[in-house]
């Protein structure tokens, strides 16, 4: 919901022409799209008038979503657009997207720490540290493998 709403917050202040949200599900066993059709409905909720909306239900993963949005692309034509992601997905985010949306720019949808200020127990074992390197080395291998699979495609 936070990029939703960071997402809305840029569509009022640029207003461009659509609002794009990707919400596949995360497995065939819901066919419904429940996670685009949330994401959909908020917006709603924040003012976004639906017929600003395209939703993309069908990519998994980040390439995916590159792939769907540039076939939404060849209906609906547009140059601009802002990638409203997590901080440490914006990286590889910008690199995909960048290939085929020259035009493209990141925002982040909220700060990546809240704990700013270092102190003893910055440097003590904690769980949600844990949580953020596996989050973190799962974008260093996905970049890895987009990388590989665009030098086998000669994408690059």
């Amino acid at each position: 919901m936070l990029r939703v709403s960071k997402g809305v917050e840029v569509f009022q202040r640029c207003r461009p022409q659509f609002l794009v949200l990707s919400g596949a599900s995360l497995s065939d066993e819901h066919p419904l799209n429940l996670q685009g059709k949330l994401m959909r409905d908020f917006a709603l909720r924040l003012g976004v008038p639906a017929e600003h909306i395209l939703l993309e239900s069908q990519s998994r993963n980040t390439m995916q979503h590159v792939k769907y949005l540039k076939q939404l692309n060849k209906e609906n034509q547009f140059d601009d657009i802002a990638i409203v992601t997590a901080p440490w997905h914006l990286k590889r985010s910008m690199i995909e997207f960048q290939l085929a949306f020259p035009r493209a720019f990141p925002i982040t949808a909220f700060p990546f720490s809240e704990h700013s200020n270092i102190s003893l127990r910055s440097f003590l074992p904690q769980a949600n540290a844990l949580a953020s390197s596996t989050q973190l080395l799962h974008e260093y291998i996905g970049m890895a493998y987009y990388k590989m699979f665009h030098i086998i495609k000669n994408d690059i």
